[in-house]
């Protein structure tokens, strides 16, 4: 109720133009990292490929806030019983949803308030969206080192624009429709190689004991691994050598710091427990340790050796996109 007029209120006080000029930047780089991706695949034909590019640049994007305000001025609040300004607001809400009957789809409309911490993509509209609230610290800082942001809210920006080829994302073309736009042949090379991502994650166990369900988890997995591997291409392109280090760590290392910075996270048992059965996403824990060990750039950063724990053979390591 009321949620854009929330909004609006919000984005003035925390949102200023510098950070969504900023945030179009990042992704404009994270296309043309996706895009070269793309191009560079082995495992796919050109003819899947080329659709694939057009349903990338077909993306649409939402940041920080909508275009276009909703008006409230119909709503009427009242020195009244909260409960009655609440009705009002709620009749409001009812008659807007009424009045869009039959209407054509409205691309510019939100799904989320700016005041949200979060972000997604859309199957049916092919647009990835990133409300206000989530272009914060820790995830991005319109002032920070870019390293710092491309690990943050790069790999997010990242990651939603695989899920428009993750194994449910893919089964949608460019304009949002249900449409196998896949060869026989591209769609079992690319379910060949996503099945992998499940021995793996599950292989990971959480308290020495608990696991995730690969197959639950594998659409997010696909968009962590993609994310990081985007988002990385697009700071190596941003950095154009240029790596001077700051506290004593390298753009690269800064990148991953500021990647698993933003998993932090402390839950009890039994959340842990019911999350693993239910949520798609793999727990924090895992959403950090399992996809950085397969880059070479973290291996070779930190300077992992094959003794180490979490240690990936080369030839072991996973890449989808």
């Amino acid at each position: 109720m009321l949620g854009e007029a929330v909004g609006k209120l919000y984005v003035q006080k925390y949102f200023p133009e510098e950070s969504k000029t900023r945030m179009l930047e990042l992704v404009k780089n994270l296309k043309v990292s996706f895009r070269e991706h793309i191009q560079k695949l082995d495992w796919m034909t050109d003819e899947t490929k080329q659709k694939a590019v057009e349903k990338l640049d077909a993306m649409n994007l939402k940041i920080g806030y909508p275009d276009k305000w909703r008006d409230y001025t119909a709503v009427e609040v009242k020195e009244q019983p909260f409960v009655l300004n609440v009705l009002a607001a709620q009749r409001f809400d009812v008659d807007y949803m009424l009045s869009q009957i039959d209407k054509p789809v409205d691309r510019q409309k939100w799904d989320m308030f700016p005041q949200t911490v979060n972000a997604y993509y859309s199957p049916n509209m092919n647009e990835i969206v990133f409300p206000a609230a989530i272009l914060q610290p820790p995830f991005f800082n319109a002032k920070a080192d870019d390293a710092v942001n491309y690990g943050a809210i790069g790999a997010v920006i990242g990651h939603e624009m695989t899920h428009g080829f993750d194994d449910q994302g893919r089964q949608y073309d460019k304009n949002g429709n249900l449409n196998e736009w896949w060869n026989e042949k591209d769609a079992e090379n690319f379910k060949a190689k996503t099945e992998k991502l499940i021995p793996v994650y599950e292989a990971y166990k959480i308290n020495d004991s608990l696991s995730v369900n690969g197959q639950l988890t594998m659409g997010e997995n696909i968009a962590d691994m993609g994310g990081l591997s985007l988002s990385m291409d697009a700071l190596k392109k941003t950095l154009k050598g240029d790596e001077q280090p700051i506290d004593g760590f390298t753009p690269i290392q800064r990148f991953y710091l500021s990647y698993a910075n933003v998993w932090r996270q402390n839950i009890r048992l039994q959340e842990l427990q019911r999350r693993l059965k239910e949520d798609v996403h793999s727990p924090a824990e895992v959403r950090v340790n399992v996809p950085i060990y397969h880059f070479e750039d973290f291996n070779t950063a930190f300077n992992i050796k094959p003794t180490d724990k979490r240690y990936v053979k080369p030839e072991e390591r996973l890449k989808i996109w």
